[in-house]
């Protein structure tokens, strides 16, 4: 675990220190980097310290429930320093509709083009809770709610289909689609860049949706149905 932690966080560092300092920020970098550092540590705190494991569950509730609530603090935070756009707005009508239609879509595109979840048979109830809450909240809560709100310090977001250019949108979401590429093995991490494309691209699309709807509540909801899309079979 320290092998994978060590690799997030030297990965962090040296791509949002490079992309900050071009535009003479770099303290920003280093700020989205130390989240990621504490971000990540919450997420393996019960593999690394079994006591931590509250739920006493092999699913990892108590690491999402420590990134929710690190997430939750540096929002209020960022709120308490004058960001005016953290995503507590709830979602018009119109935006709803607009990120249920393109979720729906992309959950076909996504099982046209992988399937379902192979290994392990039908996911068990408990898997599909957790694919239907925590995931999606903890880490669109850290991903378009903390880190979204810091690269927009450097890179401020236009709504649209121009977010796709936006260089800061376009680091966070590359690093999402990183980190789930790793794998902690018994050699040590190893790396599958077939396993990050996918994410990366479904950043990119919780990106829009957090622009779109001014909002991170939508990029929760499209998140958590992604998932269970994998899981459920239709």
């Amino acid at each position: 675990m320290l092998d994978l932690l060590l690799t997030i966080n030297a990965a962090a560092l040296i791509l949002f220190l490079a992309l900050t300092s071009l535009r003479s920020r770099p303290f920003v970098g280093f700020a989205m980097a130390f989240f990621i550092l504490a971000e990540t540590l919450c997420v393996l705190l019960p593999s690394m310290v079994p006591a931590s494991n509250l739920f006493h569950s092999t699913t990892n509730w108590a690491g999402k429930l420590y990134e929710c609530l690190l997430s939750a603090l540096v929002l209020f935070f960022l709120w308490r320093r004058g960001a005016t756009d953290i995503g507590l707005e709830w979602p018009s009508l119109k935006a709803w509709g607009m990120t249920i239609a393109a979720t729906l879509a992309f959950i076909v595109i996504d099982r046209l083009l992988v399937g379902a979840q192979e290994g392990g048979g039908p996911a068990g109830t408990e898997m599909l809770a957790f694919e239907a809450i925590a995931p999606g909240l903890a880490e669109e809560l850290a991903y378009r709610g903390v880190l979204y709100a810091i690269a927009a310090l450097v890179w401020p977001v236009v709504a649209g289909w121009r977010i796709l250019a936006n260089p800061g949108v376009l680091a966070v979401s590359a690093f999402f689609g990183f980190i789930h590429g790793l794998e902690p093995t018994t050699a040590g991490i190893a790396f599958h860049w077939s396993s990050m494309f996918l994410p990366a691209i479904a950043a990119l699309y919780f990106a829009w949706v957090r622009a779109m709807s001014r909002s991170i509540i939508a990029p929760i909801a499209a998140h958590n149905a992604v998932n269970l899309g994998h899981l459920v079979p239709f």
